[in-house]
């Protein structure tokens, strides 16, 4: 059965767990299906569950039931399972089965166990059409008998092959949480995945306990390994004091009670190998405790210890992290002490002994720790560095001089590493204005990106005005400032370009390159939104400014320059060759904002070179990065429009036109959504629709200044086809010829053949049918040089039209069907379904061509059903007249009936006869 998704399902699971939802629904709406979720306690496996019941609802029954720790009733799941079976079912089962259900609902220990699995298994197989999801929380307490009975049910073939099993269970280290059998496998076990501190984060908003500062909320994040239940909880006893013991059957109760029930030394290890982060050598146990190796082996044999690799590790992240939360701080401390003392890589001693020194400034850990960081993000490990740097601005005191510096270096980190509320915190500390002009220069710029991409414009704008009015007059700092604002400014960009030239003339290389290189990136965009294409002399004079910098971001690099924007001067070689190498860049230095970006660069480009497949596992990759950023970058968007519309998917086509778009997308969120909305009907060949959409995003794009057709999506020549599938031919040609004028720079084959493909078009409406044909034969030419699979094919179908027309309809059939591998390459439906009609107009003219009118007529309407007399009446002519055309059309096509007439006209297929 299809897959069936709920978009609303989708939107409340965090990204990361997304893979999973999809996991679990596959196996909730296949016969046969099998998933255990597996998890710790309040790691979110019951609002998984509930995701999955939403979207299978919608296509099966689904029965739901949740073991009860507290009720040791025989066959009380199966009670509550049946409880919920839809009304009507009861009644139309045998009566010896219907009274054995009611007995179960109605008293469960009542219930003949072997009377159950009769009854229950002709219930399933009566509920076979649509097919049945059964679905069971808390697993583990689920009684026996309840287990049994669905053991036997399950493995009857005639069950297996309609109802699909799900259950979550608590993990607890034993060897139920990778099998359970005979109902599931350990290719069934599904363990729910941590959130990320982003989604944590998130969580507590949602809870209201989101008014921490985000540097806290990231240490509660930290602290709970994941689980969202557990950071409510730490989260609520830092404001609250803490009121976690209060509540019955919290994480934080089950988590002591689970400690509480190991010996001593268990938990001093537990403890310990979670303080270790990654994990604990086992001869060093023996430091922690007078038995360490019979601590570890206890700790293994109940399930709460792991040895891999001769390293001990805590076997449930939640349990490690609450073994060392419920610790008191000096005992905490003295754990950290005695692991900086093992001989572990320098950097991990170095937090250790960060971990056990008192809170407070200390300037010697300090420096260690910024020199630390340094390296770090010199090795590409940005989160490292990050963290690093944190502890290093922590040990400073406010009063020393080099503190300004190191949250500078913290705030561009956490920029890298994709936190912009991290950063906004970081920067809030002090004031900006009353840094050195060097250290300004870094400061504003990141500030700047960062209320960009959380806020869009409109809170750049406030933040840095009222930091120019602070400033006073057009001093070096007031024109940073400015290059900031007018950069993300939504003025008209002509006058934007001339400001951000006039204030780069006065910026100094060697005060201010950061903001110096902004203008000039900033220009070169403005240059390629005004059609002008890559400056590479402009590219090459930022390139020079980046050996003066060592924090910027790569997507501000001339290397990103040089991949994201060539395939949008339709250059798609240059951007693939570059993309790779930006890509694993970004990769390398945990710049997440940055590879989302990267990929969804290179998915575009893949979708424009017909290349899906490919185009799909960049996309599938970028999503995954995107959950790991704070902010989703534009091109996203413009991703995952364009692989919508060549899939012609319309939940996906409906999300980008009227769903959510990011703070940094929004501002040219009008022009994508209008352009999709265009593009779309224009595929679906609905032309009015197309020219309204079309019309409303090219006049967004002309009112920003953006004049370059891959910046606007190209939307251009699906609005040229639309205006003479209407007859606005004026209109039509004006577009044209702006096109051509573009294609006649160098290296820009493929805007020169899409004008002159439209310029075919014109030819051919206005009745000049051979100059048609020789516009078209010379756009394809062009188009094929350029790369882009789809248009080719689109241009192709349109060039065996006009032969077929011409009379030509051998050549038009021979040349469609060369064009249909590379249809299928594209893997567009409604470009196949365009395809196909145009092989059958072809043919279905071919057939009649050999039918005199009056033959073609009779025919036509004697293949659709006809009778004789009502083809008479229809065409005021005698039954004699209508039988003597039918004679003929049977000798000339070879056919002795009214079906084979029927299946021809349908098929379009000529007989022997011709």
């Amino acid at each position: 059965m299809t897959e069936q998704r709920n978009p609303d399902t989708r939107a409340q699971v965090p990204i990361e767990r997304q893979a999973v939802l999809g996991r679990l629904v596959r196996a909730a709406t296949a016969g046969g299906g099998r998933a255990m979720l597996v998890g710790d306690p309040g790691i979110g496996k019951t609002h998984l569950l509930r995701a999955v019941i939403r979207t299978a609802t919608a296509v099966r029954v689904v029965l739901t039931a949740r073991a009860d720790q507290h009720d040791d009733r025989r066959c009380a799941v199966l009670a509550d399972l049946v409880s919920k079976t839809p009304e009507g079912a009861f009644p139309a089962l045998a009566p010896v089965h219907r009274e054995t259900l009611e007995t179960l609902v109605a008293d469960p220990a009542a219930a003949e166990p072997t009377a159950v699995v009769s009854a229950l298994t002709q219930l399933l197989a009566h509920l076979a059409k649509p097919g049945t999801t059964i679905v069971i929380d808390d697993w583990q307490w689920a009684d026996v008998v309840s287990r049994r009975v669905l053991e036997r049910v399950m493995s009857r073939s005639s069950t297996v092959a309609v109802t699909a099993l799900l259950v979550a269970r608590r993990s607890d280290g034993s060897g139920d949480d990778f099998a359970v059998k005979p109902l599931f496998t350990a290719a069934d076990v599904v363990p729910v995945p941590p959130l990320s501190r982003t989604s944590v984060r998130s969580v507590l908003e949602s809870v209201s306990v989101g008014h921490l500062t985000p540097s806290a909320m990231d240490d509660v994040a930290d602290a709970s390994a994941g689980n969202p239940l557990w950071a409510i909880e730490l989260a609520t006893a830092r404001t609250e004091g803490d009121p976690r013991a209060l509540a019955p059957r919290t994480v934080t109760e089950v988590m002591r009670q689970r400690l509480g029930s190991l010996p001593e030394q268990v938990r001093t290890a537990v403890a310990v190998a979670s303080a270790a982060r990654g994990g604990l050598r086992s001869g060093d146990a023996s430091a922690f405790c007078d038995d360490g190796d019979a601590a570890v082996h206890e700790g293994v044999r109940r399930g709460v210890l792991r040895v891999t690799d001769d390293h001990v590790h805590v076997a449930s992240p939640l349990l490690g992290a609450a073994a060392l939360e419920l610790l008191p701080p000096a005992a905490r401390r003295a754990v950290h002490a005695t692991l900086a003392d093992l001989p572990l890589p320098p950097t991990a001693r170095l937090l250790h002994r960060d971990d056990a020194a008192p809170v407070g400034a200390d300037e010697g850990l300090a420096v260690q720790l910024i020199e630390a960081a340094r390296a770090a993000r010199r090795s590409g490990d940005t989160a490292g560095a990050l963290l690093l740097a944190r502890r290093a601005v922590a040990r400073t005191a406010e009063e020393h001089g080099d503190r300004h510096e190191r949250v500078v270096e913290t705030a561009e980190l956490a920029f890298a590493a994709g936190d912009m509320t991290l950063t906004l915190e970081v920067l809030d500390r002090f004031d900006v204005e009353r840094l050195s002009l060097p250290l300004f220069d870094r400061a504003v710029a990141v500030l700047a990106d960062s209320l960009d991409r959380v806020g869009g414009q409109p809170l750049v704008t406030r933040r840095v005005e009222a930091l120019q009015q602070v400033l006073g007059a057009r001093g070096a700092r007031w024109m940073v400032a400015e290059v900031h604002l007018l950069s993300l400014s939504r003025a008209r960009l002509a006058s934007v370009r001339d400001e951000l030239a006039s204030l780069a003339q006065q910026l100094s290389p060697t005060e201010t390159p950061r903001t110096l290189g902004k203008a000039l990136g900033w220009i070169s965009y403005f240059d390629l939104d005004a059609g002008q294409g890559i400056d590479d002399d402009l590219l090459g004079r930022l390139r020079g400014l980046e050996h003066r910098l060592t924090s910027l971001p790569l997507e501000e690099t001339t290397d990103a320059i040089e991949a994201l924007w060539p395939y949008q001067t339709d250059d798609l070689s240059r951007s693939r060759a570059g993309l790779t190498a930006y890509i694993r860049s970004a990769k390398v230095a945990g710049e997440h904002y940055a590879v989302a970006q990267g990929l969804a660069h290179a998915s575009v480009v893949e979708v424009l070179a017909g290349r899906t497949d490919i185009a799909d596992r960049f996309l599938i990759d970028c999503e995954a990065q995107v959950g790991r950023a704070s902010s989703v970058p534009p091109s996203v968007f413009r991703a995952r429009a364009l692989r919508a519309l060549v899939a012609d998917d319309r939940e996906a086509i409906a999300a980008v036109t009227g769903g959510w778009l990011s703070p940094a997308a929004e501002y040219r969120g009008g022009l994508l959504r209008a352009a999709v909305a265009g593009l779309d009907a224009a595929a679906s060949e609905r032309w009015e629709d197309a020219i309204v959409e079309l019309d409303r995003a090219r006049s967004l794009a002309e009112a920003r200044g953006i004049v370059e057709p891959g910046r606007r999506m190209w939307l251009d020549v699906e609005l040229g086809r639309a205006l003479v599938h209407t007859g606005d031919l004026l209109r039509a040609s004006s577009i044209a010829s702006a096109l051509t004028a573009i294609g006649l720079r160098s290296r820009r084959a493929h805007v020169r053949g899409q004008g002159t493909r439209l310029r075919a078009l014109l030819a051919w409406s206005n009745g000049d049918h051979a100059h048609a044909r020789a516009l078209s034969d010379q756009a394809l030419v062009d188009l094929e040089r350029g790369g882009f699979l789809p248009e080719v094919v689109r241009a192709r179908i349109e060039r065996a039209a006009m032969a077929g027309d011409a009379d030509d309809r051998a050549a038009a059939l021979l040349a469609l069907e060369r064009v249909r591998p590379a249809a299928d390459r594209v893997r567009d439906p409604r470009l196949d379904r365009r395809l196909t009609r145009a092989v059958d107009e072809l043919q279905q003219a071919d057939l009649r061509g050999v039918l005199t009118t009056s033959e073609d007529r009779v025919a036509g309407l004697a293949a659709v059903g006809w009778s004789n007399r009502e083809i008479a009446d229809e065409l005021v002519v005698s039954v004699r007249t209508v039988e003597t055309h039918l004679a003929a059309v049977y000798r000339k096509l070879g056919l002795r009936s009214r079906t084979q007439l029927a299946l021809a006209f349908r098929n379009g297929q000529a007989s022997q006869g011709r």
